[in-house]
């Protein structure tokens, strides 16, 4: 497979170039670009099985190179390269047709077989899956064996449920796909068996399913700081080639989501307002926020509200908020160059010194040495 790397920095491309084991999952670096412009370029001269991109980039971004490789080379899968952990852009590079997202942080010597293996799987799946799935957006062949469309009680749902004609089958996914993203299928087994009937009775093209599915998986991960699983998943998905095997993959997923939230008996009430808690401090730039006004926002006493926040997420609100400020702390050091006490700072710890010694609990090195040994990090 052919592959063309894209980054806008020169020692960014050089040092993934020479460090991934390309020749083990049978892939050749035939090109590297520094921006979509000159990309599209090098396409133009010898078309890549496999295009590796930035997101950000002078001339032309990621983004908008993604868009052009979907016009002009339908058939090149896009792999994005990012040092964005965030759930948004991970969520818009999916949502853009991207195989995998790779978050430059985590591309460490130990996974780097496991990110090409995946991937590689993922491109040959494609290849596979191609004049399948043409020809499943005619043809049930996707969801042969399910029963035909039957559109019934999701409770509150049945006026909306209607099958006639494409205006409410369109009605439908959307009802369908805010359903997913309400997320009680992980509180309640009954919503959870619905959903999944409802979803295999819309018959959806596989595109329309990841749009409404993969977004989903991706917000579990980035509430839970193990965003590589939701990717894992979704490689998975991308692999599957019936509803049979989708099924299987979400009932995983969510066994897996509800050993991890629900390690003790809550009402799905105090899981939903522990999530939106977690949202909430995600989405907090400088990590400024106090447990009271955490617990306000899931509406909670401040007593309550730390019993159940250890019940849902197994740790206690703390412990939490300090790997989630490592978390950050971690994307900071590869993508800036501000000194360590700056980011310590950013990231709510006051003394440098804690910060270094609780950054190496966690990640087994100082926050220098870590920063010093990615050939990913920005100079």
């Amino acid at each position: 497979m052919k592959v063309l790397v894209v980054d806008d920095e020169k020692l960014v491309r050089r040092g993934l170039i020479s460090m991934m084991p390309w020749d083990r999952y049978g892939m050749k670096v035939i090109a590297e670009a520094m921006n979509g412009t000159k990309a599209l370029e090098c396409m133009a001269a010898e078309p890549a099985d496999i295009v590796f991109t930035d997101l950000m980039m002078p001339e032309m971004s990621g983004f908008e190179l993604m868009e052009q490789l979907k016009l002009q080379y339908p058939r090149t899968a896009v792999v994005v390269l990012s040092c964005h952990e965030e759930f948004a852009f991970a969520q818009q590079a999916i949502r853009r047709g991207a195989i995998d997202y790779v978050v430059k942080n985590d591309l460490e010597t130990d996974v780097m077989d496991e990110v090409l293996e995946r991937i590689a799987a993922s491109v040959r799946s494609r290849a596979d899956n191609r004049p399948e799935q043409q020809e499943a957006s005619l043809h049930p062949l996707f969801y042969e064996g399910e029963s035909p469309v039957r559109l019934h009680g999701i409770p509150g749902t049945e006026a909306q449920l209607m099958p006639h004609g494409d205006s409410a089958q369109q009605a439908s996914a959307e009802v369908c796909q805010a359903l997913w993203q309400g997320m009680r299928w992980l509180y309640e087994d009954e919503s959870f068996e619905q959903l999944l009937t409802l979803t295999a009775e819309l018959r959806l093209p596989q595109s329309q399913l990841k749009d409404m599915v993969f977004p989903v998986l991706l917000k579990s991960g980035y509430l839970l700081l193990s965003l590589e699983h939701s990717l894992r998943w979704i490689s998975r998905l991308e692999q599957s080639r019936r509803w049979e095997e989708w099924r299987e993959v979400l009932q995983e997923e969510r066994s897996y989501l509800r050993n991890l939230l629900f390690r003790e008996k809550h009402a799905a009430e105090v899981v939903q307002g522990i999530l939106q808690a977690v949202v909430y401090m995600h989405g907090k730039e400088e990590l400024d926020f106090s447990q009271n006004e955490v617990a306000d926002v899931a509406n909670m006493s401040r007593t309550y509200f730390s019993q159940s926040f250890k019940g849902v997420t197994g740790k206690v609100f703390q412990d939490y908020v300090k790997e989630l400020r490592l978390y950050k702390a971690r994307q900071l050091l590869l993508q800036s160059s501000k000194p360590i006490y700056s980011i310590a700072q950013q990231v709510g710890f006051k003394d440098e010194k804690y910060f270094s010694k609780m950054f190496q609990q966690q990640y087994g090195m100082l926050p220098s040495a870590y920063r010093n040994q990615n050939p990913l990090r920005v100079e």
